[in-house]
């Protein structure tokens, strides 16, 4: 085994290895920030285990292969770049969003017609009255909703933030 370590080889099965363990990190950070217990466990066990796996081999040559050390950090910056894409791609979790558009009627009624909840609300702004819509959505659909708000209002502002969990309510249905 440490002859291959010591080959070309070792330093790419490190680097490869790395974009396993690190965005198994970065996946299992996000499921535990929201709140989303079922997986977490798993996914440590096996992130630990290649952890575990690279480091020891890493150590085990380090001294003669600095190499190997390049391809550590290589591969954990990669790997945290590969675990965000995942993330983003995959899209676990729900977001809430809040327009605020001089169009909430329209809006509201074009986000329904797509199978989202929609709740419309009157306001008061600096710039005279304005219409607010709260939704909830799975953060796959997030970028649909805003595509359609800004299809009724351009210049509608749009806030989306992390929702822990949901109640109740309507969720959007799958189309």
């Amino acid at each position: 085994m440490e002859s291959l370590l010591l080959g070309p080889v070792g330093p790419l099965l490190v680097f490869t290895a790395r974009l396993v363990d690190v965005p198994l990190a970065t996946i299992r950070t996000i499921l535990m920030a929201r709140g989303t217990r079922g997986w977490v466990p798993f996914i440590a066990f096996f992130e630990s285990l290649s952890w575990l796996l690279v480091v020891s081999s890493v150590i085990a040559v380090i001294d003669r292969s600095p190499w190997m050390m390049l391809a550590y950090a290589l591969g954990f910056a990669a790997g945290n770049h590969v675990g965000m894409v995942v993330e983003g791609r995959v899209g676990l979790g729900l977001v809430s969003t809040i327009i605020l558009t001089r169009s909430g009627v329209e809006v509201a009624e074009a986000l329904r017609e797509r199978g989202f909840g929609a709740t419309e609300f009157l306001g008061q702004g600096r710039e005279g009255r304005m219409e607010m819509v709260l939704s909830v959505v799975r953060r796959k659909r997030a970028m649909e909703l805003e595509r359609v708000a800004h299809g009724w209002d351009p210049e509608a502002v749009i806030v989306v933030g992390e929702t822990r969990s949901l109640r109740n309510g309507v969720l959007q249905r799958r189309r």
